[in-house]
């Protein structure tokens, strides 16, 4: 992480504020704007695709009482943030920062399927940027 001595500065899910939902494309672009790394939160959709989310539900960012987990990937494109955002998968998520500031992966489970975490680490191992867990 030596990364860490040139940006002083994280932004915490991206830069986001009340108008602006967190880990998302617009949070993440203000982010790279300002030249901050930025933290994101990872969870798994029902077929073990990585999401950037923070919250198991969905209810306090999305409005669905659903969890994230019981998501399947078609149904994803239908669920928006309070601001009309998409949530990002973890491929769109890095393609969007693109090696421009170091990004920190939370992964939000407690425990992962091994499935799950070998296709998070096979997205992962494509980006080229500077990253830590």
């Amino acid at each position: 992480m030596n990364w860490i001595k040139d940006y002083p500065y994280i932004a915490h899910r991206g830069l986001h504020s009340s108008e602006v939902a967190e880990n998302s494309e617009k949070a993440f672009s203000l982010a790279i704007e300002n030249n901050f790394a930025i933290e994101l939160d990872i969870q798994f959709l029902q077929d073990g695709t990585p999401v950037v989310f923070h919250d198991e539900s969905l209810t306090r960012l999305i409005g669905h009482s659903s969890n994230i987990s019981e998501v399947n990937p078609r149904f994803l494109s239908y669920l928006s943030y309070k601001d009309g955002q998409s949530i990002l998968t973890l491929d769109e998520a890095l393609e969007l920062i693109d090696e421009r500031v170091p990004v920190l992966i939370e992964i939000k489970r407690d425990s992962i399927e091994n499935s799950d975490f070998k296709n998070f680490l096979q997205q992962l191992s494509h980006y080229r940027g500077r990253f830590s867990l």
